[in-house]
């Protein structure tokens, strides 16, 4: 009789094994979720697959409907990202502008719309002297082109639990004054990452909703701030006026024929970080081309480059 119960016994085990087998786990669940959600929206989808952005937290979506590529971000509730739309390559107007502009001489590829968004706004790759961008292009109020140039991100951050724990416990220690708001992922070449992050003023902490640039590097250190760590103001000064006469010139030195007589530089302080934003501009016909250089003083280190032709 025992032979026969030690048979029962491992013929329960393995059906319970089995059972379990086919349970979806707590991830699988969470793609369903989003699968769903996905399909909610874009009954005719298909090809829909999933990368894992940060483990058990965030994914990229890609799927096709009706022959278009679409990609997005999602989370285990669903769709948490604008979702872009694949257009047919027509770079010849974005690279009329540019042909005008400063950064000519790159290429295009990978032209995205935002998905049922009616606005000229068209996001593509740029890739100049070897580094790939993200190129933004829009149009003002008056119809005027408006070009931005920024590292092309490898994802973007839609929730603070979805950032390093150091970061996190930076936003609770901040938590009466700043509020996340949102960010992205930057990769330069094969380099580490670091994170670009944007946050709000708390109401009732500043007579205006200010929008802060904050920058960290891959193990969540602050590397430079859009705000001083007290309640002061952030003054804007020419560029002579901020950081030391070596940093500016080493920093002007790599954008040849930038006017350096902005009223748009500026220093902030926090917690012994001195941040520097440095911004070059260029008038040419009807177009002011800037760049806005983010740097540590008195070390130099640069933090951040965005470029902007409107």
């Amino acid at each position: 009789m025992k032979w026969l119960w030690a048979i029962l016994t491992a013929l329960a085990v393995c059906a319970c094994n089995s059972i379990s087998d086919i349970q979806p786990s707590d991830s699988e669940s969470k793609l369903m979720n989003a699968t769903q959600a996905i399909k909610s929206r874009y009954p005719q989808a298909t090809q829909i697959q999933f990368k894992t952005l940060v483990n058990e937290l965030l994914w990229n979506a890609t799927f096709t409907q009706l022959s278009i590529a679409y990609q997005t971000q999602v989370n285990a509730t669903g769709i948490v990202s604008a979702v872009l739309k694949r257009l047919d390559p027509g770079f010849t107007p974005y690279q009329r502008l540019t042909d005008q502009l400063s950064i000519r001489g790159g290429t295009f590829s990978d032209l995205w719309a935002v998905d049922a968004d009616t606005s000229s706004t068209r996001l593509m790759a740029y890739t100049l002297q070897g580094t790939t961008y993200q190129l933004t292009y829009n149009e003002s109020a008056t119809g005027k082109p408006v070009i931005n140039l920024s590292p092309l991100p490898l994802y973007a951050i839609t929730s603070l639990p979805e950032l390093p724990q150091r970061i996190q416990a930076f936003f609770s220690t901040n938590s009466t004054r700043l509020r996340f708001q949102s960010g992205q992922v930057i990769q330069r070449a094969s380099g580490p990452i670091t994170y670009w992050l944007t946050a709000v003023y708390q109401a009732g902490y500043s007579t205006s909703p200010t929008t802060i640039l904050l920058f960290f590097d891959e193990m969540g250190n602050l590397t430079w701030s859009g705000c001083n760590a007290t309640n002061t103001p952030v003054l804007y000064k020419p560029n002579s006026q901020v950081g030391d006469a070596t940093l500016l010139a080493t920093t002007s030195a790599r954008y040849p024929g930038f006017d350096q007589s902005s009223s748009l530089a500026f220093e902030t302080y926090y917690d012994g970080l001195v941040s520097v934003r440095y911004v070059f501009q260029r008038p040419i016909a009807t177009t002011t081309e800037s760049w806005e250089v983010g740097a540590q003083w008195p070390t130099g280190q640069l933090v951040y480059t965005t470029y902007r032709a409107n």
